[in-house]
C-alpha cells in the first residue's frame, strides 16, 4: 500500500507541475512573450512529454481559431479598407452594424454574384 501512496503523491506531483507549466506558458501568450521552447521543456524536463502533447495541440487549436480571429479582426475594425479577401468571398463595403455582428456587401467569387454576407462577433459583443 505505501508503494500506492508514493505513486499517487508523484503523479500529484506531476500534475501539479504541468499546470505550473501550463499557466506560465499561457501568460506569456497572453502578454505577447511566447517561450521559446526548447530551454521551456528543458526546465520542465520531469512533464515534457505532457507538455509536448500540450503545445502540439494548442498549435493545432491556433490554427483552427486562425479565421474566427481574422472574422473577429473584421467584425471588431472601425475603419476597413475595402475591398477584403476573406474566404470564397470579396468584402466590397460595409451595410450594416448591429448588436450581433455585421452586415457587408460582397462578392461571392466562385459564382461571381453580388450577396450580403453577415458576420456574427465571435465574442458576442
Amino acid at each position: 500500500m505505501a508503494s500506492s501512496a508514493a505513486q499517487h503523491q508523484d503523479s500529484d506531483s506531476r500534475n501539479s507541475l504541468l499546470d505550473q507549466a501550463i499557466v506560465e506558458y499561457m501568460q506569456a501568450c497572453e502578454t505577447g512573450s511566447p517561450l521559446e521552447i526548447k530551454p521551456f521543456l528543458e526546465e520542465y524536463s520531469r512533464v515534457a512529454d505532457s507538455l509536448k502533447e500540450f503545445l502540439g495541440q494548442q498549435s493545432h487549436l491556433n490554427r483552427l481559431m486562425s479565421p474566427i480571429k481574422r472574422f473577429s479582426e473584421l467584425v471588431n475594425a472601425k475603419k476597413q479598407k475595402f475591398p477584403i479577401a476573406f474566404g470564397d468571398h470579396t468584402l466590397i463595403r460595409e451595410i450594416g452594424r448591429g448588436g450581433m455582428g455585421v452586415i457587408y456587401e460582397a462578392r461571392q467569387d466562385d459564382l461571381n454574384r453580388v450577396v450580403a454576407l453577415k458576420m456574427m462577433d465571435p465574442s458576442g459583443t
